[in-house]
């Protein structure tokens, strides 16, 4: 019995050995490669602009309940940023492999607060990306001058890009608006 135990305990041992080896090498052949390109996307978010806190609190009042931690929400939304960009994949399930993988690099890599700093700069909206572009797109201001409705507008047509554009769709945007200025009230979010 005992050397029953010992082989199965030797067994385990050896697939987390190959797990972990298996991983390693993700990491170096499709992550290392990119880590100078994830790097300056960081540089130029912190560049662009300087986000108020109460940007901040908006987004993470809003998107909060689905994550646990914020961190995890906005690896998760970068990632899929660079899977679309670097790596190629022929079926669903890849990508989502690969979505998974590349957001907990990310969270192994970078803060709380590089990650919010790139996520707010790749926001995707339907002429680009990042909220400092669709500030200036949408409103003709920069986005620490929002108001809070020309946030939670933006964040609501980050949802859904072409369908929420109130260039195309007026009253869709204004519908999710009002639906995400409610989300915000209920909980307790408006300052």
């Amino acid at each position: 019995m005992l050397k029953l135990l010992i082989k199965l305990l030797k067994f385990l041992l050896l697939i987390i050995l190959v797990i972990i080896i298996s991983l390693k090498h993700y990491e170096i052949t499709y992550f290392k490669p990119y880590l100078f390109y994830i790097n300056e996307i960081y540089i130029q978010g912190k560049k662009e602009e300087h986000f108020t806190e109460k940007i901040k609190n908006i987004i993470l009042c809003l998107d909060k309940p689905k994550f646990e931690e914020d961190s995890i929400f906005f690896s998760y939304v970068i990632s899929k940023y660079f899977v679309y960009e670097f790596i190629e994949f022929d079926k669903q399930i890849k990508w989502h492999f690969h979505n998974f993988l590349w957001s907990q690099l990310l969270l192994y890599n970078f803060d709380k607060e590089q990650l919010f700093i790139m996520y707010i700069h790749l926001i995707p909206f339907e002429h680009g990306i990042g909220l400092a572009n669709s500030a200036q797109y949408y409103f003709q201001k920069k986005a620490s001058q929002l108001t809070v409705e020309e946030i939670v507008m933006l964040l609501g047509i980050a949802r859904l890009p072409i369908m929420h554009s109130p260039f195309l769709y007026p009253e869709k945007a204004e519908e999710i608006q009002n639906i995400l200025m409610e989300k915000l009230t209920e909980q307790n979010c408006l300052y």
